[in-house]
């Protein structure tokens, strides 16, 4: 079992079911045999064997591998936040115009730390502090998390939203 952030995770293995993490309430501990510990985090990198990502000095994933295989980040992109200007043609509650995707800058502008948050045999987790993006005081916090035995990075995105006519994307 592991704790993070007050909520315990665990890792259970079943007859021909892989490893799986699940979030338990219960106090007693249970005695598991895990698979290897392959669970890596770093202020600019997590892995857990199967996956293995690297974030550049503005907190975005700059690479990302699936058991050692790249998958294909162009080498002047990253995986990124972007702001983008949001002055729609008609139906300015809801209609979002499809070039507004050319039409963007950097929502992060300044180098990011990430700190390790969890390390542990089922859960490696990376959090940024808030991050200043945009003209009117909106901040974002960022958390990359991985589980053991699991194929993908998850990116989850706190934020404090104060820009008008303005979109955020993760792309």
């Amino acid at each position: 079992i592991q704790v993070v952030c007050g909520r315990a995770y665990s890792c259970i293995k079943m007859q021909g079911l892989t490893a799986t993490p699940f979030i338990t309430n219960h106090s007693k501990r249970p005695k598991l045999s895990l698979p290897r510990n392959s669970m890596t985090a770093t202020p600019t990198s997590l892995g857990n064997g199967i996956v293995h990502a690297e974030f550049d000095p503005y907190g975005q994933v700059k690479t990302i591998s699936i058991r050692g295989k790249p998958l294909l980040i162009s080498k002047h992109d990253t995986a990124s936040f972007t702001l983008h200007r949001d002055h729609p043609e008609a139906f300015d509650a809801w209609d979002m115009d499809h070039h507004i995707v050319w039409m963007k800058q950097d929502a992060i502008s300044s180098p990011v730390s990430l700190q390790v948050i969890a390390n542990g045999p089922v859960l490696a987790m990376l959090q940024s502090m808030p991050i200043s993006i945009g003209e009117n005081g909106s901040t974002l916090v960022i958390q990359y998390s991985l589980h053991s035995q699991q194929h993908c990075l998850s990116v989850k995105c706190i934020v404090d939203w104060k820009e008008c006519h303005k979109a955020l994307r993760f792309q």
